[in-house]
C-alpha cells in the first residue's frame, strides 16, 4: 500500500464506503449532505472540503456545490485561480433549461483535479460545482420567484439529462451552506438536502447557534422537506490543552445534540486550518499522520450514519442498478 495511505484510518473509511456504494445501488442514488450552522467562522467550507476530499480518496464520485456567496469552498478546492469561475451556481439558478442559450449542470461543474487537494492516488474523484460573489446579487430574484427556494432542489433532484439526475451522477452530494440560515441560498440547501451534517465548536460563542440550527431545520422540514435531519454533528477546533473550559464546552454540545454528536472531535491543529491556505489537503502524503487519522475517522463515521440513515428508509428495496 502507498505511504500515503498508510494510515490506520484509510481502511476503516474504505470498507464503510464500500458498503455505502453497495446500498446506494440498490436505494437508485447517492445521498444529498448539507453542511449548515447559524454560525459563521466555525470550519464549514473545511470540513466540507477535507470530508470530500477524504471520501473520493477512498473510492466515492463526489459532489460538492457551493451556494455560499462568499465562495470558500470554491477557493479551497480550486487553488491558486486567478479570478473565480464562470459559469457558476448562480447561472443554473436563474437558467432557462429549455431555451436556446439553455446552460446545464455538466457545464458548470468542475473536476477537481487529484494531486492538487487531495490525494494523487485517490481511487474516486471529485467534482466542484462553484459558486462566485455574483451569487450575492441574486437574493432578491430568488426571494420573489414563486419557485425560488425549490430550483437548487430541480437541480440536484429532477433535472433529468440523459435519464440520470445529479443525485443518480454522484455516489455523494455535500452542500456548502452560508452562515445565517435565514439566507435564500441556505433555505435553498435545506429543501434539496437529505441530511443534514452540523459542524458545531466547543466554544461557548458558538453554542448559541446550535437551537437556532435546529430550529432553521424544523421549518423546512415542516414547510418543504418533512424528511430532513440532523444526521450528524461535527465538533471542530477542538483544543483538549485548554483544560475545563474547553472540555465544558464539549460537554454542553453534547448535553445539546445528544448521539448525534460524532467521536473524536476535531483537532484545533495548525494543520487543519493551514491546509485551504497552502492548497493542500490534510490528507496528503507530508502532513501529520494523528489529525489525518482523526479526521478520516471523524468522516467515517459521518458516513456511516448517512448509511444507516439510508438502510433505514430503504429496507426493502431489491438490488439493481443505478
Amino acid at each position: 500500500m502507498p505511504a500515503s495511505k498508510e494510515v490506520s484510518g484509510f481502511e476503516a473509511l474504505f470498507k464503510v464506503a464500500k458498503n455505502y456504494q453497495k446500498k446506494i445501488k440498490t436505494a437508485g442514488n447517492g445521498a444529498v449532505l448539507v453542511v449548515a450552522n447559524e454560525k459563521g467562522g466555525i470550519g464549514k467550507s473545511t470540513i466540507t472540503a477535507l470530508m470530500a476530499s477524504a471520501l473520493a480518496e477512498v473510492g466515492l464520485k463526489v459532489l460538492v456545490i457551493d451556494i455560499d456567496p462568499q465562495s470558500s469552498v470554491t477557493q479551497m478546492l480550486l487553488p491558486n485561480l486567478e479570478k473565480l469561475p464562470s459559469p457558476a451556481i448562480g447561472d443554473l439558478l436563474t437558467a432557462d433549461f429549455d431555451g436556446d442559450n439553455a446552460i446545464f449542470p455538466a457545464d458548470v461543474i468542475q473536476e477537481v483535479r487529484a494531486g492538487t487537494v487531495y490525494n494523487a492516488e485517490a481511487l474516486g474523484k471529485l467534482f466542484l460545482l462553484p459558486s462566485n460573489p455574483q451569487l450575492g446579487k441574486l437574493n432578491s430574484y430568488l426571494a420573489t420567484n414563486i419557485n425560488g427556494r425549490q430550483i437548487l432542489k430541480f437541480i440536484v433532484k429532477e433535472l433529468v439529462i440523459e435519464n440520470k439526475a445529479l443525485v443518480n451522477e454522484y455516489d455523494l452530494i455535500l452542500i456548502d451552506t452560508p452562515s445565517q440560515l435565514d439566507s435564500i441560498f441556505a433555505e435553498s440547501a435545506l429543501i434539496a438536502g437529505d441530511m443534514v451534517l452540523m459542524p458545531t465548536t466547543p466554544r461557548p460563542v458558538d453554542q448559541w447557534a446550535i437551537a437556532q440550527t435546529i430550529q432553521k431545520i424544523r421549518e423546512a422540514k415542516k414547510v418543504a422537506n418533512r424528511g430532513l435531519e440532523i444526521v450528524a454533528a461535527v465538533v471542530n477546533m477542538y483544543d483538549p490543552r485548554s483544560g475545563l473550559v474547553e472540555s465544558e464546552g464539549l460537554e454542553a454540545v453534547k448535553a445539546a445534540l445528544g448521539d448525534r454528536v460524532v467521536e473524536p472531535p476535531i483537532r484545533s491543529l495548525k494543520t487543519i486550518a493551514n491546509s485551504p491556505a497552502k492548497s493542500m489537503s490534510l490528507l496528503t502524503s507530508g502532513q501529520a499522520q494523528k489529525p489525518a487519522d482523526d479526521f478520516r475517522q471523524t468522516t467515517t463515521e459521518v458516513l456511516a450514519r448517512i448509511l444507516a440513515r439510508i438502510e433505514l428508509n430503504n429496507p426493502s428495496k431489491a438490488k439493481g442498478g443505478r
